[in-house]
């Protein structure tokens, strides 16, 4: 036999050997799968509890009406309105303190009651009638026609005892009275005592008292004024007024004017006809 005839190998050889190399390999396959755990079926996700999900809580809100739905009772009441809350009215200014400051107090009472004006900031809206104040004064200028005798003017409250006094100075006063006094009442038909200027020249004028509503009359002697200016005191307790006049040179007595408050009377009074009164009112003063 040659050398490449013993170098062959016989095919029954190798096909043995194929055979069992398939075996095996298909031997050590079947028993790793059958070692290997058998794959388990997914674990379920458990359903979330929704007692632990927090939660919105959604309060429902009526719709405002004004009318009722067929088969409802009543209708849903409208949000309340806030009311709007009115602002604090103003103390009124203290008398005597008022028309230093361009004021007619709140606490003046106009005659007739017709002139009241609306009040701002404690003082009364002008004109009140025929007053007004100008330059620290309060004054007045009167010139019409009148039916008979009217009383205008302002009253202000006082103590139950005291003394008030103030200045006048005249303007015109060719028909009709410039008034100054003190009474029982905001009214001239209470009991008062009144110091008035009677018509005629501005610069010397007689001064005359007179109790109401007893209607009696004192006159003075008439004073020479250049300046035209006249000053009234009134003393008064709860019985009684009594005034005096330019400077203390003028002393009436007492007279009965009972109230536990009386009031000051600052106006005039017209006269039949046509008048011409003008006057201004100043220095006024309580002690």
């Amino acid at each position: 036999m040659s050398n490449n005839e013993s170098r062959k190998i016989d095919p029954s050889i190798i096909a043995a050997l194929i055979g069992g190399l398939v075996t095996i390999i298909v031997t050590v396959i079947t028993v790793f799968f059958a070692n290997r755990p058998a794959p388990q079926p997914p674990t379920a996700t458990p359903y979330p509890t929704w007692t632990n999900v927090p939660t919105a809580t959604i309060t429902h809100t009526p719709v405002p009406t004004t009318t009722v739905e067929a088969g409802t009772s009543t209708s849903t009441p409208a949000p309340d309105t806030e009311t709007p809350v009115p602002s604090a009215t103003p103390e009124p200014r203290l008398i005597g303190e008022d028309w230093v400051n361009d004021c007619i107090s709140a606490l003046w009472q106009a005659v007739p009651a017709s002139d009241q004006t609306p009040q701002e900031n404690g003082c009364l809206q002008q004109p009140v009638g025929d007053f007004s104040v100008n330059n620290s004064r309060l004054t007045f200028l009167v010139n019409r026609r009148f039916d008979g005798g009217e009383i205008h003017g302002l009253f202000a409250p006082l103590s139950a005892e005291g003394t008030v006094s103030l200045k006048t100075h005249l303007d015109i006063i060719d028909k009709g009275e410039v008034w100054m006094g003190v009474f029982a009442a905001p009214s001239t038909d209470s009991q008062g005592i009144v110091m008035y200027i009677p018509a005629g020249e501005v610069t010397e004028r007689a001064l005359v008292k007179l109790t109401l509503p007893e209607n009696s009359k004192n006159q003075t002697k008439p004073f020479p004024r250049s300046d035209a200016t006249y000053d009234i005191k009134f003393t008064y307790t709860v019985g009684t007024v009594a005034v005096s006049a330019m400077n203390g040179s003028v002393v009436f007595n007492a007279a009965p004017v009972a109230s536990n408050q009386k009031w000051l009377f600052i106006g005039y009074r017209s006269a039949n006809g046509n008048n011409a009164i003008g006057a201004s009112f100043f220095d006024l003063a309580f002690e």
